[in-house]
């Protein structure tokens, strides 16, 4: 069986009826951070239970990699988007804004798959590091997404 990425399964997912609205809705109503979801959906269906420490790497790399990195190129964006949206607004009146506002949501796309790289990598080394211990934890599949969420 071949093995699907992080990144990969995570665009198939959102491309399914709902998906993209409800991972929108949890993000900017909400203030999740999708990508951990898709990784609790993603390491349940191909590796089962996240371990402890594995889920400790990856909401303390995720916190900060957000905090940092794409919520300031998300706040960025959407203010933009507000501003365009107002005929008066200077922000609109400037050349090359909305392109601007584009290359910013190409950088924030590219820095959410650079945090779902990352995710993967962890979650690689905690399966080389965890060799062939068997636990009580359920096996890939829905009881392990369930778990993870």
């Amino acid at each position: 069986m071949s093995h699907e990425s992080f990144w990969d399964f995570s665009l198939r997912l959102y491309r399914l009826s709902q998906v993209s609205d409800t991972c929108l809705t949890l993000q900017n109503v909400h203030g999740f951070d999708v990508n951990l979801l898709l990784f609790a959906c993603w390491y349940g269906r191909a590796h089962g239970a996240i371990s402890p420490a594995l889920l400790s790497e990856v909401l303390q790399f995720s916190t900060h990699w957000s905090t940092e990195v794409v919520r300031p190129l998300r706040h960025a964006r959407t203010w933009m988007k507000g501003e365009l949206a107002q005929p008066l607004s200077h922000v609109a009146a400037l050349s090359g804004v909305a392109e601007l506002r584009e290359k910013i949501k190409a950088v924030e796309l590219r820095s959410e798959q650079l945090q779902q790289q990352t995710l993967e990598r962890l979650a690689q080394e905690c399966l080389r590091t965890r060799l062939s211990i068997r636990d009580q934890s359920p096996a890939p599949g829905a009881a392990a997404i369930d778990h993870n969420l």
